[in-house]
C-alpha cells in the first residue's frame, strides 16, 4: 500500500518543523483518494496522470505541484526501502498545472503611511517593520530584543514564532542580518519603552505580553488595517513581496534580495521579480529609506507653509 512508504517517510520527518510536517500530512490526505489503495509497485503512469488531472480539477496549481514533489519523495523511499523497483512516471513530462504569477504593484508611500497610520499605535511598528526589512511574520513575531542591533541599524534573524513557541529557521539561508532604514529604527526604539516584558524577552508579544496568536492577530488586527487604508486585497506576506520589489526597482541586484529575504535559491526570486529587475547594487538601504521619505517630507512641509 502506499501508507506503507508513507511510515517509512514519517521517520524522516521526526524532526522537521512543524509546517512542514503539516505540509506532508495535507499532501497525503490528497493523495489517498487516488492511489491510496495501491501498493507502491502496481502504480502505473496511468495512474499518476490521472491523479494528476484530478488533483487539478480541485486544487490551485502550486497545491498541485506540491503535492506531486511529496509524492515522488515517498515513492523514492519505496524504492530505498525495496518496495519499488523504479519511478512510474514514464519518459514523457508530466502535465503538471502551470503557476500563472500575479505581476505584484508594490505599495506607494502614500499607501505605507497610510496603512502604518490605520494600524493600531501599539502595532504600528511592527507593521512598518514588515513593510521595510522583507522579514517573514513568524520571524518578525519571533524577535527578540537581543536580535536588536539598532546602533547599526540591523536585525539578527535567528529564529521564528510558529505555535507560540520559538523554533529554529528552515535553512541556513535563513539565518541572516538585515538592515533597516532611520524611520524604521526610530519607531524600534519607541516600541521599546511601551513593549511589556514577557518570558520570551520578544520585541512583539501581545500588548498583555503573550505570544501572539496569528488568527487573533488577522481578526483584530490586520484585517481592519487593511480596509481602513483600502487595501482589502493586501495580504500580510505581501508586505514581504513589497520590499523586494522596491528594492528591484530600483536596480539591486536578484543576489542582494536574495540575502535580504533569506532565500536558499536565487531562482525563486527569479520567477516571482524578474519583470521589475534591472541592474546591480550592493548597497540599498540609504535609497530605500530616501524612498520611503520623500511623500513624508514633502507633506510635512506643506503642513509648516500652511501653518
Amino acid at each position: 500500500m502506499l501508507v506503507v512508504s508513507c511510515r517509512i517517510a514519517e521517520t524522516y520527518l521526526e524532526y522537521a518543523d512543524a509546517s512542514t510536517k503539516r505540509d506532508y500530512d495535507k499532501a497525503i490526505r490528497r493523495l489517498k483518494p487516488y492511489i491510496g489503495g495501491k501498493h507502491v509497485s502496481a502504480i502505473t503512469r496511468r495512474d499518476v496522470d490521472e491523479m494528476i488531472a484530478g488533483l487539478s480539477d480541485r486544487y490551485a496549481p502550486s497545491t498541485v505541484r506540491k503535492t506531486v514533489i511529496i509524492f515522488k519523495m515517498v515513492l523514492r523511499l519505496g524504492i530505498d526501502h525495496d518496495h519499488l523497483d523504479k519511478l512510474p512516471l514514464g519518459t514523457t513530462k508530466l502535465a503538471l498545472p502551470k503557476i500563472r504569477r500575479r505581476a505584484f504593484e508594490p505599495l506607494s508611500p502614500g499607501q505605507v503611511r497610510l496603512l502604518i497610520d490605520s494600524t493600531p499605535q501599539y502595532w504600528q511598528p511592527f507593521i512598518r517593520l514588515l513593510l521595510t526589512s522583507g522579514l517573514r511574520r513568524a520571524e518578525a513575531w519571533g524577535l527578540r530584543v537581543q536580535d536588536l542591533d539598532l546602533e547599526r541599524a540591523v536585525i539578527h534573524v535567528r529564529g521564528q514564532l510558529v505555535k507560540r513557541q520559538l523554533v529554529d529557521l528552515k535553512t541556513d539561508a535563513a539565518y541572516r542580518d538585515v538592515p533597516l532604514p532611520r524611520t524604521t529604527v526610530e519607531a524600534l526604539q519607541a516600541h521599546l519603552l511601551v513593549r511589556p516584558d514577557n518570558d520570551l524577552n520578544l520585541l512583539f508579544p501581545t500588548p498583555e505580553g503573550k505570544t501572539v496568536d496569528p488568527t487573533n492577530f488577522y481578526a483584530r488586527v490586520w484585517i481592519p488595517a487593511r480596509e481602513k487604508a483600502g487595501l482589502p486585497k493586501f495580504r500580510l506576506h505581501d508586505c514581504r513581496h513589497h520590499v523586494a520589489s522596491v528594492y528591484l526597482s530600483q536596480g539591486r541586484s536578484i543576489t542582494y534580495v536574495q540575502r535580504l529575504l533569506g532565500h536558499s535559491n536565487p531562482s525563486t526570486l527569479i520567477s516571482i521579480y524578474s519583470w521589475v529587475t534591472k541592474g546591480e547594487a550592493d548597497i540599498a538601504t540609504s535609497e530605500f529609506e530616501k524612498w520611503l521619505s520623500e511623500e513624508e517630507r514633502a507633506l510635512y512641509g506643506r503642513c509648516a507653509l500652511a501653518a
